[in-house]
């Protein structure tokens, strides 16, 4: 057995639909618990292991059954097939938690299971095929330390917005908004065999003029968030929004670092050389733990329940 660290983040979660449903009432439906759904080259499914007052813990459980890599033995050097059958292949696991009042989402890293965004693209296939929800959408934002991103939506000027994405030949393959500010920067760097783009939008001067189009800086921030939330996220390596808050007491120029400040924990899983299962009862307890221990910066960043 063997100790491994796996990074935890936590998201804000909103829904909005013409019906007011409820995320928990969708993730624990009928239509979408145990369902298996082919989401980006993978088969996942998600498993409710409880359902509290105010806490929903599950397991997103994916199963990858094609290019499926083989075994090697050190001493013969001899590298051969799995054998897995055609019903079988590798089980990975992504422990989360949900708290209900404040909408929160605590989702374990694991580039080998299901990425976040993946595990939403899964509710809503999910919801696609069963009788119950249909029309609804969710959108999770990264929570910031410091609440970083209501800020940037706050500032009354926006100066300058500087961006720095590495690998963007990585970005362009799975980015489905073309010929937008951010596939245009990544072409760019593609183009150039560059394994680092950087850009940086500015005004100049605060004399009661026009900052950046708040539109269209939204707009392209959201974008790269969105990237950052997903199976690239490690190219994703700066997001800086600089301009003026809209109370701030001493009316300087304020840096709001969108990156650098999201909410990044750790569990710690107690793994065998050769798992004969996806630890349920180990992520489970270690997730439950961690979000007790963050309940204090819960209550500063969100407010008490």
């Amino acid at each position: 057995m063997a100790l491994h660290k796996k990074k935890v983040e936590v998201f804000e979660l909103s829904i909005t639909s013409d019906e007011d449903y409820l995320f928990e009432d969708i993730l624990t439906s009928e239509d979408v618990v145990e369902i298996e759904q082919f989401v980006v080259g993978k088969i996942s499914s998600i498993k409710i292991l409880k359902n509290g007052q105010n806490v929903i813990v599950g397991l997103v459980e994916t199963t990858r059954d094609k290019n499926i890599p083989p075994k090697k033995n050190r001493r013969s050097k001899k590298v051969q097939s799995l054998g897995l059958t055609s019903e079988e292949g590798l089980a990975y696991a992504n422990v989360f938690l949900y708290e209900k009042k404040r909408k929160l989402l605590m989702y374990e890293v694991n580039k080998f299971g299901c990425y976040v965004n993946h595990f939403l693209e899964l509710i809503y296939k999910c919801c696609r095929d069963g009788e119950t929800y249909s029309n609804f959408n969710l959108e999770i934002n990264a929570l910031l330390k410091a609440n970083e991103y209501k800020r940037f939506l706050q500032m009354r000027f926006h100066k300058s917005l500087e961006v720095q994405i590495a690998y963007p030949s990585e970005i362009i393959k799975e980015y489905k908004h073309k010929k937008d500010a951010l596939w245009n920067l990544c072409s760019e760097g593609k183009a150039m065999h560059s394994e680092r783009v950087h850009a940086k939008f500015e005004v100049m001067v605060h004399g009661g003029g026009n900052g950046l189009a708040s539109n269209n800086l939204k707009s392209l921030v959201d974008r790269i968030r969105d990237v950052a939330n997903g199976p690239n996220s490690r190219n994703v390596e700066k997001l800086i929004v600089v301009g003026y808050e809209r109370d701030s007491d001493d009316g300087g120029l304020q840096p709001i670092d969108l990156i650098a400040d999201r909410m990044l924990k750790e569990i710690e899983l107690d793994e065998p050389r050769d798992n004969s299962d996806l630890l349920e009862w180990q992520r489970q307890n270690q997730i439950e733990k961690l979000y007790k221990s963050c309940l204090d910066e819960f209550k500063v960043l969100k407010g008490k329940l």
